[in-house]
């Protein structure tokens, strides 16, 4: 994972030690957001990483997070992640 991450100089040096984890999600400090996903990545890590991106998203803009907002845009990026056509 660490040497996916690498291949990213804008988020390089904001993470590290991520060689073990099947998905993570950085943030580069701003508007930005990045998932890194294994292609052997379960299901409930793609949710969980597509989450915290959604979550990110939404109060970096003052969206409130209620449920049908929340549940759209995760809807979303995971059709996304897994190469739904939308």
């Amino acid at each position: 994972m660490d040497e996916a991450i690498s291949n990213h100089p804008i988020i390089a040096d904001m993470t590290g030690g991520n060689d073990t984890a099947d998905a993570v999600t950085i943030y580069d400090g701003d508007m930005e957001c990045y998932i890194f996903i294994l292609p052997n990545a379960d299901p409930g890590a793609i949710a969980h990483e597509a989450w915290h991106a959604v979550r990110h998203m939404m109060l970096k803009v003052g969206v409130e997070l209620d449920n049908e907002a929340v549940a759209y845009h995760l809807g979303y990026l995971v059709n996304r992640i897994h190469g739904v056509d939308l």
